[in-house]
């Protein structure tokens, strides 16, 4: 579904790149909450779903590490929003 999951990529584009420039821990409150905005749908094609599920586990693990040291290194936030970018590609 295109027209709802397009503006949802789109707001994990930017909550991940205010997120990044935020404080640690302000930044793992937020890659917290959108882990669970991005609950599985399962109403995309394949492709997007996974797609979507590569975001999730990208952004998931991010969430994790920010959680258990305050830290992420730039490595984990390119791929999660590298994985992200991928997906909204798919939607537009």
């Amino acid at each position: 579904m295109p027209g709802v999951d397009l503006p949802k990529a789109e707001h994990v584009l930017s909550v991940l790149r205010q997120a990044r420039l935020s404080r640690n821990e302000t930044a793992a409150t937020m890659i917290a909450e959108l882990v669970y905005e991005m609950a599985y749908t399962g109403l995309g094609t394949p492709k997007i779903e996974e797609a979507r599920k590569a975001a999730w586990i990208e952004i998931s693990a991010l969430s994790a590490t920010l959680r258990a040291e305050l830290y992420a290194p730039p490595e984990m936030w390119n791929a999660a929003l590298k994985a992200t970018e991928r997906w909204k590609k798919l939607l537009t």
